[in-house]
């Protein structure tokens, strides 16, 4: 079984994924897995976000998944591109 793990930027930040499409995107990838979330580190938020002018933080990625210790950014581009309305 497969061990899936996505970390989010912060908890306010998860609830803007559509998640009916992060679930059906990981259920179509991997028939059987396990998901786990955690909160991004410090050294993942600053790959994820940028400091634009007047101190205002853009967040370029919102949440990052792993399929072991393999970053899958294929399934993250797929989640935010199938999950824009």
């Amino acid at each position: 079984m497969k061990v899936i793990t996505v970390m989010y930027f912060d908890r306010r930040l998860i609830f803007t994924i559509d998640l009916p499409v992060l679930f059906k995107t990981l259920f179509d990838a991997f028939p059987d897995f396990e998901m786990r979330f955690a909160e991004m580190n410090e050294e993942y938020k600053s790959l994820c976000s940028e400091l634009q002018q007047l101190g205002i933080v853009a967040i370029k990625k919102r949440v990052i998944i792993f399929e072991g210790s393999n970053r899958r950014e294929d399934l993250e581009d797929l989640v935010i591109q199938l999950g824009m309305k």
